[in-house]
């Protein structure tokens, strides 16, 4: 009942022009819209008009009781009973599957790359198949678009490469998009021992862009739930390598 109250109350949200408080109605329409796709659980959606509808000034600012509905929904935290379970289970900062979510698929559990990865998360088949197999998870293919599914295992991996790294967010971050070889490349480049500066010199801009976006989401999730963001040491460990094997 309360999805169609939802449904209903979106085709009600546009404000006829023949009302004296049309401008009024249509100024707070964007935020309607986010509050009926936010009861809907349609993050996706919700974004969008984020993106589309929200003024630049609404988010821009600290987080206040008068922008929280803008900030929640440029942030949306959908499925979240799921990824709290997943980020405790793995043992992940809280916001940080939401923070990857938003970057790899803007929430979409239908989407799918150009080179094949599926779901919120983006994972690959084959490195879903092999966390299935190191996690003993029942699973196949067709089954990685399924939110449940999709989160459970990619949350698992983004587990594996934030131990792999030592707990060095940027550099789990930017396994999780380029790979971990690629990243012990970079880092074996020398030359560098501060963490911002070797993210500022990512050879890939996909990758220097992504580990930037994804932190800063991780940052807003944090204020915008209240929790403590965890620490970044500035100094780059250069000895760090990935693991034999690591994809």
């Amino acid at each position: 009942f309360a999805s169609s109250r939802a449904v209903a109350g979106i085709s009600c949200i546009r404000p006829s022009a023949s009302t004296g408080d049309s401008a009024a109605g249509a100024a707070r329409a964007p935020e309607a819209l986010c509050e009926a796709y936010g009861q809907l659980d349609i993050a996706a959606r919700r974004y969008r008009v984020a993106q589309d509808r929200v003024p630049v000034a609404h988010h821009e600012r600290d987080l206040s009781d008068g922008n929280r509905w803008a900030w929640q929904c440029l942030f949306p935290q959908p499925y979240a009973p799921i990824v709290k379970a997943a980020e405790a289970r793995e043992g992940l900062p809280p916001g940080l599957i939401h923070a990857v979510m938003r970057q790899e698929s803007t929430f979409d559990p239908a989407a799918l790359s150009p080179v094949l990865a599926e779901g919120l998360m983006q994972l690959m088949p084959a490195t879903a198949r092999e966390e299935a197999k190191r996690g003993d998870v029942p699973f196949t293919d067709g089954t990685l678009p399924q939110p449940a599914v999709n989160i459970d295992l990619g949350s698992r991996y983004l587990s594996r490469l934030v131990k792999q790294w030592k707990g060095n967010l940027p550099l789990a971050v930017a396994s999780y998009n380029a790979g971990p070889g690629a990243v012990s490349r970079w880092i074996e480049r020398g030359g560098v021992s501060e963490i911002d500066v070797w993210v500022a010199h990512i050879p890939y801009a996909e990758t220097r862009t992504y580990v930037s976006r994804v932190l800063g989401n991780l940052a807003r999730y944090a204020r915008l739930t209240g929790s403590t963001p965890p620490s970044i040491p500035l100094a780059l460990d250069t000895s760090l390598r990935a693991d034999d094997g690591a994809f």
